[in-house]
Formats: structure tokens, C-alpha cells, sequence
């Protein structure tokens, strides 16, 4: 399907002229055991996840549909119209374990996916 915006010359092509990659502006590593879970969020960069073992619970819902309906933090941050360059990361206050849908009532009419990744 055709992308929700317009695919023109990124802002910091590769140095060596490969067009399917880009320099790496920030690198985290994320270390835990056992049970561990995250704000609601979206990062500023796209990321690639790598789970050594056990096993991760993932929601997903796209921000080109939903970005104006939600209560960031921030606020104003994703660029729908050039997503490669969001503004900064951004969050929404709430519990992931105990999600109140009263107070975040949006929530209820979104479309997500839900994804388990294994390791490996």
C-alpha cells in the first residue's frame, strides 16, 4: 500500500551512497531480567529490537492515525508529513499493567496489533 507521506531525498543520505541506510544518530542498549514492560511510546528513531531470551508482549498502534488523539506528553513532536525527522521521542501517561479507559477513553476505538516476539 501507498505510505501516508511523500518519500523524497533524506535530509542525511549515506555517505557512501546506499540509499537503504542511513548514519545511525543514537545508539541505546536496553538490559533487563525478568519482568520488564515500558511507558506507551513512540521513538523519535526507528528501531531494530533483538531478544536474547524469554519472551516480549507488544502493542502497536500507528500514529498516522491516531497522533492528533492522544494525550502526549510532549505534544506536537511526530511529523506525519516527514516522519523521518519526528521531533522527539513522546509518551502518554498511563499504566501499562492497569490501562484506565476511562481517563484514556480513545484508547477503546483504536485499531492495534499485538505482537509476542520470541528470542532468537
Amino acid at each position: 500500500s501507498k505510505p501516508p507521506y511523500t518519500i523524497g531525498d533524506h535530509e542525511y543520505p549515506h555517505e557512501s551512497g546506499l540509499e537503504w541506510m542511513t548514519h545511525i544518530f543514537e545508539a541505546n542498549l536496553w538490559m533487563a531480567t525478568g519482568k520488564t514492560r515500558s511507558q506507551f511510546h513512540y521513538d523519535k528513531e526507528w528501531n531494530v529490537n533483538c531478544l536474547l531470551s524469554g519472551r516480549k508482549r507488544w502493542f502497536f498502534i500507528n500514529n498516522f492515525d491516531y497522533d492528533s488523539e492522544l494525550q502526549w506528553v510532549r505534544g506536537n513532536k511526530f511529523r506525519k508529513k516527514d516522519p523521518l525527522n519526528n521531533a522527539w521521542t513522546d509518551w502518554v501517561f498511563l499504566d501499562p499493567d492497569n490501562v484506565d479507559l476511562i481517563v484514556q477513553h480513545k484508547l477503546r476505538k483504536m485499531d492495534y496489533y499485538e505482537l509476542y516476539q520470541e528470542a532468537g
